[in-house]
């Protein structure tokens, strides 16, 4: 028998080796893409958020915000702010007018907000990185809202007529469920 032919039990391990092989990979292939598939889900949320000029909001200033709608659902509204640790305040006092910029009506909703952004321990609120402090905030029972491009107008109303630190602010719709009465 020569070196070079492998033998029959040889091939026979060497066969099944292979069998298992390829049953292991069609294995760890069928689980990953069933992880994949699970955790593939949509998340209906939209969000924009607008630069405040020189990072100091100025009362004047009012930050607009356009989101479409693509459909007819509920949505809770999420108030988004973005600021450094050096920020002052432990809240924040808004008006968030929203408008629907189709029918060019009166506005569908004007809340007056008053926004906590330090927990009662103290820290602030939110995700932060470095110095950099970003909170999103729900801040209604969700209204439904129609195919279309809806207006989001922010405008502090604290008694300092600017805010320093504040580097964005913006408005987030999240796709959700009937409110329960």
């Amino acid at each position: 028998m020569c070196c070079n032919q492998p033998d029959g039990i040889s091939r026979y391990l060497s066969t099944t080796f292979a069998i298992k092989e390829m049953a292991l990979r069609f294995f760890i292939s069928l689980v990953s893409m069933l992880a994949l598939l699970a955790s593939c889900r949509q998340v209906d949320v939209y969000e924009k958020v607008i630069s405040i000029p020189d990072h100091a909001w100025m009362r004047s200033h009012k930050a607009i915000v356009n989101l479409d709608v693509k459909d007819s659902a509920y949505y809770n509204i999420l108030f988004v702010i973005r600021h450094t640790e050096k920020f002052q305040f432990t809240h924040v006092i808004t008006t968030l007018t929203v408008k629907d910029t189709v029918k060019h009506t009166k506005p569908l909703s004007v809340m007056r907000l008053n926004i906590p952004l330090v927990h009662k321990n103290g820290n602030w609120l939110g995700d932060n990185m470095d110095d950099l402090y970003y909170l999103r905030v729900k801040i209604n029972q969700p209204l439904i809202f129609k195919p279309g491009r809806y207006q989001f107008i922010l405008q502090h109303q604290m008694k300092e007529i600017s805010l320093p630190h504040v580097l964005n602010v913006g408005a987030a719709i999240e796709k959700t469920t009937a409110p329960h009465e």
